[in-house]
């Protein structure tokens, strides 16, 4: 069924228009009787649109649509070659990076960080013809500071401890849409980034016991 005049190319997540120098046309399936009359003037152009999710897959050459007027034909549309399509997107694997145990005095003061702990953001199966991508990454429990890249813990973390967050030396700003990584190739893809422990006050009560854990979801955007 067409909505807003646009006909699906099966299930891809791709749908058409047609059009004639007359205006556009509904193309198929159409049936407005013996009645009905309509001007189709040539050139014609077609138009495609993403209608869902898209889906790797393969339109076979020859007709796809017919324009129809009671039980005759006016005219059919055919691609003269098979339209491949390939899905442009990534998986993107989950990661838990362990960060070990650490004790409160290992801190040396406002602004000191623990030992930097190694992760890669890895993207799988890439289709092709990715030309760019945009990505961002939201903490849980919310930030303390987004451009030193400093994340809070999760709910019920140790008081006056974050995790930053970096790519090489330099922080990765927290919950905005960033463009510093490379468009991936087709195929697996593999990012890398670092974390570490990171005193957010003062003073911190050396006897302090707990959980130091943080929950990051990773978005990414496919240009």
């Amino acid at each position: 069924m067409a909505s807003n005049g646009i006909l699906p190319f099966a299930d891809s997540g791709l749908g058409y228009k047609l059009f004639s120098a007359g205006g556009p046309e509904s193309i198929y399936p159409t049936d407005y009787g013996a009645s009905y009359t309509t001007t189709v003037n040539t050139p014609y152009v077609m138009e495609i649109y993403k209608t869902g999710p898209i889906k790797e897959s393969k339109i076979t050459a020859g007709k796809f649509a017919s324009y129809l007027a009671g039980s005759l034909t006016i005219y059919e549309a055919s691609l003269v070659g098979d339209l491949n399509i390939a899905a442009a997107s990534c998986e993107v694997r989950s990661t838990n990076v362990d960060m070990g145990r650490h004790l409160i005095s290992d801190f040396k003061g406002l602004g000191s960080t623990l030992k930097i702990k190694d992760f890669n953001i890895e993207l799988l199966g890439c289709g092709a013809g990715i030309k760019s991508i945009e990505y961002k990454l939201d903490p849980a429990n919310g930030i303390f500071d987004s451009k030193k890249g400093i994340a809070k813990l999760d709910a019920g973390g140790v008081p006056g401890v974050g995790i930053q967050i970096k790519r090489g030396a330099n922080p990765v700003s927290l919950g905005e849409w960033l463009t510093d990584l490379s468009a991936p190739a087709q195929g697996n893809n593999s990012y890398g980034f670092s974390a570490a422990y990171y005193q957010t006050e003062t003073k911190i009560d050396n006897s302090t016991l707990g959980q130091a854990n943080l929950s990051l979801t990773v978005t990414v955007n496919y240009l």
